[in-house]
């Protein structure tokens, strides 16, 4: 293609497959960045998953460490950042299929979440 592009040869076709394959002065084909940026989406929406689910693995040491007294009230912060998390997954999940990944049988697998905590109010 570049040689045909370099010996100034002159075709619609070859137009098209030198926009869709190739970056010139500096600028990225439209469907390149929308990838790129559909990618990137993706990545930020899955470290919000990522962090949500660290906060709730933390939460759930803090429990496990607690003194009786402290656990009904660290139980319903786990529970409240349960529902966070599982709204992260959601949103994962419908922000995949929105772009066309509709496979996401896997999501339970890859990002797991607990059991809520039952809360004791004495």
């Amino acid at each position: 293609m570049e040689s045909l592009k370099e010996g100034n040869f002159e075709s619609k076709y070859l137009d098209r497959l030198d926009a869709r394959f190739h970056i010139h002065n500096g600028q990225k084909p439209i469907e390149q960045e929308i990838i790129e940026e559909m990618a990137s989406a993706l990545r930020r929406s899955e470290d919000n998953i990522n962090f949500e689910l660290l906060k709730l693995e933390v939460l759930e040491r803090d429990f496990q460490e607690a003194e009786e007294d402290k656990q009904a009230e660290l139980a319903q912060a786990f529970n409240d950042q349960w529902d966070k998390a599982k709204r992260r997954i959601w949103e994962f999940r419908v922000h995949r299929e929105a772009i066309g990944l509709f496979w996401s049988k896997e999501l339970d697998a890859m990002y797991p979440l607990p059991r809520r905590k039952p809360i004791n109010h004495e």
